[in-house]
């Protein structure tokens, strides 16, 4: 095992320019706040984006040589930034960056998301809990912006990594997605999605939270019976356009999780207030809840039925 050390040499890694090409590692200026231990801070340099909905995906020039451990994430985007994510794959690449390609996502595993310029750490574990990136894995950085100047314009990001020694780690965590992608709604008008699915797996999750994207008013998960009577809601929020990039999250402690059953059924509710002249449809607007459980036995997904 490494000591701690070798996390703050790693810090700060910037990816110069669109082209990649990185700088010598160097040591943060500051540690972010909440945060005193070691960190792993990426930057994309400037790059250009066109105009409407972007995302970006970065191949950087880090290739992981031992496990790391990460419990959270900060950020900073550029005016119409919507967020960062951060993902390890193992299918290598050269640095690079380019549109991202729904296909070779496929093969990625996400770390950490951020909002936009908090100055805390985003969907932190909880204390003993992290999320594990293997040895030999390469991280990728997606940003995502919404350009509506009708202009192609600069853009700049950066994303900090929380991280602790694996040894410090009780229990691994992963994704639990609850998605639905079978809604339109149509051009200046409201509209409603509900959708039921099945838990797959006995899951004890420690977050929980919403998203959409600036035009959802509603979302809500329930526990329903095998007769579509309400259980417990687990998740209830009006929604805001703050909440695109900071949605109000359920915490759950290890020792008292939120315990879902293999069979359990949940339902799945978003509404949209629609002011554009076109139809709203996935992934331009959102119906997501995801959380985070343990012990990490791979990504989860609620199955609709």
């Amino acid at each position: 095992m490494k000591p701690a050390t070798t996390f703050v040499l790693l810090a700060a890694l910037y990816l110069g320019g669109c082209g990649g090409d990185s700088d010598q590692p160097q040591p943060p200026d500051q540690q972010p706040a909440g945060h005193d231990g070691p960190t792993l801070t990426f930057g994309t340099g400037e790059y250009e984006i066109p105009p409407g909905d972007v995302f970006e995906c970065f191949y950087t020039d880090t290739i992981t040589t031992e496990e790391l451990a990460v419990q959270g994430s900060i950020g900073k985007q550029s005016e119409g930034g919507h967020h960062i994510t951060v993902y390890y794959t193992r299918n290598e690449l050269e640095p690079q960056h380019h549109p991202c390609d729904d296909e070779e996502m496929l093969t990625w595993n996400q770390v950490a998301g951020t909002a936009i310029d908090t100055e805390e750490f985003v969907l932190d574990t909880p204390e003993g809990q992290a999320i594990r990136i293997p040895d030999d894995a390469q991280l990728v950085i997606q940003t995502h912006y919404i350009n509506t100047t009708g202009a192609p314009m600069m853009v700049e990001d950066e994303v900090t990594l929380r991280l602790i020694e694996p040894s410090e780690v009780d229990d691994y965590v992963n994704d639990f997605v609850v998605l639905d992608t079978d809604f339109e709604v149509a051009a200046q008008t409201s509209g409603e999605s509900v959708r039921t699915c099945t838990v797959q797996d006995d899951l004890n999750v420690v977050r929980l939270l919403g998203h959409q994207h600036e035009w959802g008013s509603y979302l809500k998960l329930e526990h329903i019976d095998e007769n579509d009577e309400l259980v417990e809601v687990l998740y209830e929020h009006d929604w805001q356009p703050s909440y695109s990039s900071a949605p109000p999250m359920n915490a759950y402690t290890p020792d008292d999780p939120l315990v879902l059953t293999a069979g359990m059924r949940l339902r799945h509710t978003c509404r949209w207030n629609n002011t554009e002249s076109y139809p709203l449809v996935f992934p331009r607007e959102m119906c997501l809840t995801y959380g985070l459980y343990f012990p990490d036995n791979g990504r989860r997904f609620c199955a609709m039925d």
